[in-house]
């Protein structure tokens, strides 16, 4: 069973040293947004999100209050994340995420330096008006570093989506889910965002100085320092 709704069964939990009874206690989970009205981060590491203009909505279940709607002015701005400025660290973020607008191109989530710092780096999903798609991207352009991308096929607004990005770094590979569902890869020799002094990540939003923001909703964020699996993702 999973009664925390982790993507870990218990079993796998017992063998992590985990919570499984705790959403919050999962292997690797480095933040954690459930976004119930506020961007607490329920991972126990203390990184807090500051919330900008967003407003509290109903989830994918119906549930008052337990998600975020975002009109393309508003985000959720977590301060510099040191843990990803490494080399060829494995990440993962996994998101719940409701387009009401394809008008723009427009991010529901972004990591990385300040526009004004470097604008070849980060880690993003976002979608692009140009082919009508998601995007899945891993990009540093410093120095010798790769980059990956994956792009998804078009979808409907309105509706929700569970979406997964995936940096797996034993098989040199960005994994791109949407419900479960592996939409493709590439692959991804070696990166490095160590050389950057700032990595702030935005929940609905694009880099510091950038406005391409989200139109729609958010809900159950959470963020890893490792490479989720396909049945934790399904």
């Amino acid at each position: 069973g999973d009664p925390d709704h982790d993507g870990r069964t218990n079993a796998e939990e017992y063998a992590d040293g985990t919570d499984p009874t705790d959403a919050g206690s999962t292997l690797g989970l480095v933040a954690y947004y459930p976004l119930d009205a506020d961007a607490v981060d329920h991972s126990g590491n203390n990184r807090d999100g500051q919330v900008t203009g967003c407003t509290a909505t109903e989830d994918r279940r119906g549930v008052a209050s337990t998600a975020f709607s975002f009109d393309g002015n508003d985000f959720i701005d977590v301060a510099d994340n040191a843990f990803a400025r490494v080399a060829d660290l494995p990440l993962s973020v996994s998101m719940w995420v409701l387009y009401s607008s394809t008008t723009s191109s427009p991010n529901a989530f972004n990591m990385g330096p300040p526009s004004s710092e470097q604008n070849g780096a980060g880690m993003n999903i976002h979608y692009s008006t140009g082919p009508g798609k998601l995007y899945g991207f891993l990009y540093c352009n410093d120095g010798d570093d790769g980059s990956a991308s994956v792009v998804a096929d078009q979808f409907s607004t309105g509706v929700w989506m569970h979406l997964a990005l995936v940096i797996d770094m034993d098989t040199h590979t960005l994994r791109f889910y949407r419900d479960g569902d592996l939409l493709g890869t590439d692959t991804l020799i070696s990166y490095d965002f160590a050389n950057f002094t700032d990595f702030n990540f935005r929940i609905g939003g694009s880099r510091v100085g950038w406005s391409d923001h989200h139109r729609g909703k958010i809900d159950d964020v959470r963020f890893y320092t490792r490479a989720i699996s396909a049945d934790e993702i399904a």
